[in-house]
């Protein structure tokens, strides 16, 4: 980290092995895919404090291992499918983002509730957390009483 670097070169040929990668407070704005796509055995990522706006460079069936990430302090306004391709994925970070709208819209909902093993995840300084603890609400209403409940608050 801290290393002033606008982009990233393609990492498998230098360290295909590589578990921890640590690109946090650079000047970094996107992660073209191929650049990380074919490290299977990386586990953690931190990207904090860059430019990202994105976190589609996790899309790809290689992101196997992926167990964290940690995107906060960034420019990210959407989350896309791709960390749903992360099976792994345990730990979240995207606190102090750009995250607003709808749930629907940043597509916190659908992608968060389909991640089967997220179990931490950050989403305050956001224009969204609001909607987001709302959406907690209903689900522990959901939990205590029924899928009927969840239904006709989200829907």
């Amino acid at each position: 980290g801290k290393n002033c670097l606008s982009c990233v070169a393609d990492l498998e040929a230098c360290c295909p092995l590589l578990d921890v990668l640590d690109l946090h407070n650079n000047n970094l704005s996107k992660i073209a895919p191929r650049s990380i796509q074919h490290l299977c055995e990386l586990r953690i990522l931190n990207v904090a404090g860059n430019k990202l706006t994105r976190l589609d460079f996790l899309a790809g069936r290689s992101m196997g291992a992926l167990e964290e990430v940690n995107a906060r302090r960034n420019r990210l306004s959407l989350i896309t499918d791709s960390i749903v391709e992360c099976p792994r994925l345990s730990r979240l970070y995207l606190s102090a983002n750009s995250l607003g709208g709808s749930l629907a819209a940043s597509g916190i909902e659908a992608s968060i509730m389909r991640c089967k093993q997220l179990r931490d995840l950050t989403l305050e300084m956001n224009p969204i957390v609001e909607q987001f603890m709302l959406l907690l609400l209903v689900v522990v209403v959901w939990e205590k009483k029924g899928t009927v409940a969840v239904r006709r608050c989200l829907g």
